[in-house]
């Protein structure tokens, strides 16, 4: 059984945030949480796109926020604007950094398939996408791009050159195929009947899965129960609102959302999304005030034109 690995490894310049805040204890940041998604994630959930922009300063200081030291901070800024998502200009106060039309364009389509994410089952018409591919085991580094390939399009190997989903996934699987110059066949099937120990379902690892959402729900869900209570303060807010966007999207990103038809009873996804909901809703406020203080000594202007990007 299979399940995809999101992980990335932590910047040097990344520290681990303290625990302990008031009477709540908010979930530490994870392997993998470097600056760079730090910086682009707040980018992406408030409306830098429609200010004047940013001052290094600014942004040294909103990541610091998140434990992110301030050479940490200027190696995200450096890397996320080469990638394009921000654009230095230079103006009568200085460099400013604002966001590239190309982010503009992506950053809410990208937050709105996060938050949106596990928000309702999807409709399944029984039919499974079947893969079958042969490459030469003298061409593994075209077998290992075919396979990140498919486990990027959230399918599961039932062999090692036989991969399933529930969902029609035909177009990305073609356009991995070719460019791997993978021998490949792509069938839509339903299962006849069921196997002797090799069921489709079987290809995907659902007790890692359930587990993301129970430590999901075991570390947010206290967040969420003082965020309806009005007992956060606005650091802490932000804080883990941002964390817990970061968190959705993994999960996202490593659950291949199967139908609910093959889910057990139990299965913690809608519970989950529940909790998450009312975290990025319930604190969106609280939040959007915290980044303002921290903008707001460097670019006024900026701090009174940002709001929370809903979507």
């Amino acid at each position: 059984m299979w399940l995809p690995s999101t992980t990335a490894n932590r910047e040097d310049g990344a520290v681990e945030p303290e625990a302990p805040h008031g009477d709540v204890v908010l979930p530490r940041a994870q392997l993998g949480t470097n600056s760079q998604l730090r910086l682009s994630g707040l980018l992406a959930d408030y409306t830098f796109e429609a200010t004047r922009g940013l001052s290094s300063a600014s942004i040294v200081r909103m990541l610091a926020e998140f434990g992110i030291s301030a050479s940490g901070a200027r190696t995200a800024l450096s890397r996320v604007a080469k990638r394009g998502l921000l654009q230095p200009m230079r103006g009568p106060d200085g460099v400013r950094y604002v966001i590239s039309e190309a982010s503009r364009r992506t950053h809410a389509e990208r937050l709105r398939r996060v938050v949106h994410f596990g928000a309702a089952p999807r409709e399944w018409d029984g039919v499974w996408t079947v893969v079958a591919f042969s490459v030469a085991e003298r061409d593994r580094s075209r077998r290992a791009r075919l396979r990140l390939a498919l486990e990027k399009a959230l399918l599961a190997p039932m062999t090692d050159a036989v991969w399933v989903s529930p969902w029609d996934v035909v177009e990305e699987v073609r356009a991995a195929a070719l460019e791997a110059a993978a021998n490949t066949s792509i069938l839509r099937a339903t299962e006849a009947a069921e196997g002797t120990g090799m069921r489709p379902l079987d290809a995907f690892d659902l007790p890692s899965v359930r587990a993301l959402y129970e430590e999901y729900i075991a570390d947010f869900e206290p967040i969420a129960q003082a965020a309806d209570a009005g007992a956060l303060p606005p650091a802490d807010a932000l804080i883990s609102r941002t964390e817990s966007v970061r968190r959705w999207r993994h999960i996202g990103l490593s659950d291949p959302d199967l139908p609910a038809v093959l889910l057990p009873d139990d299965w913690p996804q809608r519970r989950a999304y529940g909790v998450f909901s009312r975290v990025w809703r319930g604190l969106a406020p609280l939040a959007l005030l915290r980044v303002k203080d921290l903008v707001r000594d460097n670019d006024p202007e900026t701090a009174e034109q940002l709001d929370w990007l809903d979507v």
